[in-house]
């Protein structure tokens, strides 16, 4: 194994390589529920246009996500603080779910489905 390799290697195993990579397994997991969720919403139910389904992925997405992060990346236990935890982390979550619905229209907007109203 070259010797950067092993260093990185070394460095995952200390506390703030575990962290990374746990925070990268949450993101990896609540991404892939999110999909199934648009799976589910959109391709399978058909309930909405895109644009509504991919908000509603993302916004479901989000309670998991946060749990996920405080329990398991940080190791956190009890009440979270609102101003300092669960406010940044829902700022930062919406600022993703309003660029994850400009993607979506435009992915709309660019496929060969005719383009239905977004509000139904």
């Amino acid at each position: 194994m070259p010797d950067r390799a092993r260093r990185l290697w070394g460095w995952l195993r200390t506390p703030p390589g575990i962290r990374i990579v746990r925070y990268t397994m949450v993101s990896a997991t609540t991404m892939t529920f999110s999909l199934v969720m648009v799976g589910i919403v959109y391709g399978v139910m058909r309930l909405w246009s895109p644009v509504p389904c991919t908000i509603f992925a993302n916004v479901t997405a989000v309670f998991p996500s946060y749990w996920l992060h405080h329990r398991w990346t940080w190791g956190k236990r009890g009440r979270s603080h609102v101003s300092q935890e669960v406010l940044p982390f829902w700022v930062l979550s919406a600022a993703i779910i309003a660029f994850s619905a400009v993607a979506a229209n435009a992915a709309r907007s660019l496929s060969l489905d005719p383009p239905r109203d977004t509000l139904n």
